[in-house]
């Protein structure tokens, strides 16, 4: 999971009925969902396996996933192109924030800036998504290394991806 450790038991506490993790997983969701549904309703939703819900330790991740990020501007509308420039300037500074804490040896800042830019990604940039995971992953080993060589890979791909964003837009 790549909640933040104690999340599920806080947001609980608080008095939640449930709560589901992101990256939210189509089978994870569909459960949660079903368990408020009324019996004679619980078969009704099932999960469609879709591209997008392919496993996603497999294969490479594209920088967009199109199909969504279409969906989004539907519902957005006008709104749309706010959202870009509001991920451009979260993901810009996230960046940051991760540079600065390798320069300080802080790998737990790492950690909270990549496990926030995780939310920012799922508007639709699969590829940043999982690099944030992977350097989550890697700030909580203390590979120091492998963090900033996928640093140097993030700031590539955040260029890549946001070209394709103002594409959409």
């Amino acid at each position: 999971s790549n909640a933040m450790v104690g999340d599920r038991e806080r947001c609980l506490a608080a008095g939640m009925s449930g709560y589901v993790s992101k990256p939210i997983g189509r089978q994870d969701l569909f459960g949660a969902l079903k368990k408020w549904l009324p019996r004679d309703k619980q078969n009704s939703i099932t999960p469609q396996k879709t591209a997008d819900s392919a496993d996603t330790d497999k294969g490479a991740h594209p920088s967009v996933d199109l199909a969504n990020l279409a969906k989004l501007k539907d519902v957005m509308g006008k709104q749309f192109p706010q959202l870009i420039t509001t991920f451009d300037t979260s993901i810009r500074q996230l960046i940051s924030e991760m540079n600065d804490a390798m320069l300080l040896d802080n790998m737990e800042r790492i950690a909270r800036a990549a496990h926030s830019m995780q939310g920012s990604c799922h508007i639709g940039t699969p590829a940043l998504l999982h690099m944030a995971i992977e350097i989550e992953k890697l700030a909580k080993q203390e590979e120091k290394t492998d963090i900033a060589i996928l640093l140097a890979s993030v700031k590539d791909e955040f260029a890549k991806t946001m070209k394709e964003l103002e594409k959409a837009v």
